[in-house]
């Protein structure tokens, strides 16, 4: 049966949108730009048509700009699926239209904004490029330039790169402002008491400033969060270890800094992260950093506590010997807060 071409135009409506499974509310589908997060994987949306005429005569055109090329045509209600999207920004659109080719006056359009991840974002990469570059040219002036007063200036400027690159980490969180450089003292203190070397004194030193830059790529939100973590949000936080491996992997002539940065969260038990190593596994400078770093998070403020009593510090330090420390390196830990009578190794 032919249909009147004075049939009104048929309506289109979007009625589900879902990212990762996850339903959009309704009342965000128009007049704003819906988000969808780096990780997200896959976007549904689900459109039908309205019209005074049997549904069976209505079909639809389609097209998510930014994606496809052209509009897509269907012939029933349909159920469209756009899975790893790139970041940027796309706009979705859609119109029905009958079989005598009559269409619907107003499409339904909505506006998505994919986000990208921190590498993804050229002021990432001028970063990572510009720290190679200041370690390159630190590492090839103390090679080849002999004079004593050379390399003094060569170890200041290089000190002072990493100390601000440092002080840059603790700025992402307010509750922890100058702990990387607590961490590299604590370190130093307890390689300088374990009979190590003025030189490897310095490189662990440099490796505790830089053990938490991985923690640029993680969102402001999770780092200050005032209130506990969601399981999901410390998985979040347990991968600054591996990005911050990868931000200094470049860094051929001072693998150190990279060693700290990944397993400074591994445990003597194999119950660490981000790779479970266990015991000798985890090389001496990260079992080091460890103490350090745990030391610090208990003796600074924090947004959920304040810093802990002396006598409790030393107690979870103690109890972690073994498990969490290397037995060695923690015990050295604990002469050094026995012999601060006064409780002055704090924030």
């Amino acid at each position: 049966m032919r249909i009147s071409s004075s049939a009104k135009p048929p309506i289109v409506q979007i009625k589900e949108i879902l990212i990762d499974n996850e339903k959009v509310d309704p009342s965000d589908f128009f007049g704003k730009k819906i988000v969808i997060p780096p990780d997200g994987k896959r976007l549904n949306l689900k459109f039908t048509g309205l019209s005074y005429i049997s549904s069976e005569h209505i079909s639809f055109s389609y097209r998510l700009e930014g994606f496809d090329q052209d509009y897509t045509e269907w012939r029933t209600d349909r159920k469209v699926s756009y899975t790893n999207l790139p970041h940027g920004t796309y706009k979705f659109t859609v119109y029905a239209q009958t079989r005598e080719e009559i269409r619907s006056e107003v499409s339904q359009t909505i506006v998505f904004e994919k986000e990208p991840y921190f590498y993804e974002v050229v002021w990432f990469w001028v970063f990572v490029i510009l720290l190679a570059g200041l370690f390159a040219f630190a590492v090839i002036r103390s090679k080849f330039n002999s004079m004593r007063r050379e390399r003094e200036k060569t170890k200041t400027f290089t000190l002072e790169i990493v100390t601000s690159l440092s002080s840059t980490i603790d700025a992402k969180d307010s509750y922890t402002k100058g702990h990387s450089n607590r961490v590299a003292e604590y370190s130093k203190m307890i390689a300088a008491r374990a009979g190590m070397s003025r030189e490897a004194q310095e490189v662990i030193y440099y490796t505790g400033l830089l053990h938490d830059i991985g923690k640029i790529g993680i969102p402001d939100s999770i780092i200050n969060k005032p209130n506990k973590l969601t399981p999901e949000e410390y998985k979040v936080i347990q991968s600054h270890p591996v990005i911050g491996s990868e931000i200094l992997k470049s860094i051929k002539s001072f693998p150190e800094v990279v060693i700290g940065a990944r397993w400074h969260h591994e445990r003597i038990d194999g119950n660490g992260y981000p790779d479970k190593l266990k015991g000798d596994e985890i090389p001496e400078i990260a079992r080091i950093i460890c103490v350090a770093d745990a030391y610090d998070a208990m003796t600074s403020n924090r947004s959920y506590r304040k810093l802990l009593p002396q006598a409790a510090v030393r107690d979870e330090i103690k109890k972690g010997i073994g498990t969490q420390f290397d037995p060695k390196f923690a015990n050295i830990m604990l002469s050094l807060i026995d012999e601060d009578e006064n409780y002055k190794m704090h924030e």
